[in-house]
């Protein structure tokens, strides 16, 4: 539960740093429970939504798949912190489903109000030519097929995170990438 080194609390100062403060609604789908802890400090009011149940409960919980459960409607923020790349594959007990990372994007999209944000950490993206399972471990998407998960939405700013350096790249994204890991700020 608590922050540690790496490229998770990256992700979360991603999320952290493009919602901003509250006060507010915001829908936290499977990140790390810090993350959470950290948006309730910034002045959020946060629902969390996970196939498993935390240890711990100072937030609202909804227990399910974020490719199926029904969400709340009218949140003016989400967060998401590595969950599309294992949503419906089965690795943390959740039931195996095609298509569910599409899925977890449109409930998501359903979420939100008009004009609200998301932070997205889509997972690894890599030069492939599609995206790949890798077992129930988790998915790879070329640049394309990350982007076209979040079509619904308008996208307000793209950055990925080398493995390889521990560090942010920066600059327009174009060319194919090497297993970094992509994060969206998106507009509904």
């Amino acid at each position: 539960m608590a922050r540690e080194p790496g490229h998770y609390s990256n992700f979360a100062d991603f999320a952290l740093e493009g919602l901003g403060m509250g006060p507010g609604q915001c829908l936290v789908v499977g990140s790390p429970l810090f993350e959470v802890f950290e948006l309730q400090k910034n002045g959020w009011d946060v629902t969390y939504v996970d196939v498993r149940k935390p240890p711990v409960l100072r937030f609202n919980f909804i227990q399910g798949d974020a490719s199926e459960v029904v969400l709340p409607k009218d949140f003016d923020c989400v967060s998401s912190t590595c969950v599309l790349c294992h949503v419906g594959l089965g690795r943390y007990g959740d039931p195996i489903l095609e298509g569910a990372d599409a899925r977890m994007m449109k409930n998501i999209h359903g979420a939100l109000k008009k004009g609200g944000l998301a932070a997205i950490c889509v997972g690894t993206v890599a030069a492939i030519e599609q995206t790949v399972e890798v077992g129930k471990a988790w998915r790879v998407w070329n640049l394309d097929g990350a982007r076209a998960l979040v079509k619904d939405f308008k996208i307000l700013r793209e950055k990925v995170y080398s493995i390889g350096t521990g560090a942010w790249k920066n600059g327009k994204i174009s060319k194919p990438l090497n297993d970094d890991y992509l994060c969206f700020l998106l507009k509904k």
